[in-house]
């Protein structure tokens, strides 16, 4: 699989309201870190699972940039979605005051058999890993598709700033 960025210059034309329902959804069942509180069971399958699920996209796109990776670490068919993952984490450490990183899983409660979640198959994306880049506007400037370089993301994480 090589990596492709597209910019584009008009607001997607895929559901957002899916995926903001679906983030709605999936921020409840995230890890959450609270003291005197018992954690709830990531959907995360990073070991350890990562801090990229505390956001919800619905309440960031349109209003801050965000960069948004469909992967699954443990479950991953190009076998590239735990290197991409931690990626995603270097540049939430290098960019995170400028824009909000979100993880999303692949599969539905992470079983292969139970088949994609809505989002991805709503964007009819059947490979992974997939990183949307979405600016304050709500206009997706990058989409890079598989093996991604360090360079290539970090030039798409710039062009949602």
């Amino acid at each position: 699989m090589s990596a492709r960025m597209l910019s584009l210059q008009t607001r997607p034309s895929f559901p957002f309201r899916w995926i903001s329902n679906f983030f709605t959804e999936m921020s409840t069942n995230s890890i959450v870190w609270s003291i005197g509180k018992r954690s709830i069971q990531s959907n995360d399958t990073r070991v350890p699972p990562s801090d990229m699920h505390a956001v919800d996209f619905a309440d960031v796109v349109g209003k801050k940039p965000v960069a948004l990776l469909f992967s699954t670490p443990q479950l991953c068919q190009s076998q590239v979605c735990g290197p991409v993952t931690d990626m995603e984490l270097q540049m939430k450490s290098k960019y995170g005051d400028q824009m909000d990183f979100i993880h999303q899983e692949v599969y539905v409660d992470n079983d292969i058999n139970k088949g994609l979640r809505p989002p991805l198959q709503e964007f009819n994306l059947r490979t992974e890993p997939w990183l949307f880049v979405v600016d304050a506007k709500g206009t997706i400037t990058a989409r890079l598709e598989g093996s991604i370089g360090v360079q290539q993301f970090e030039n798409a994480v710039k062009s949602g700033l």
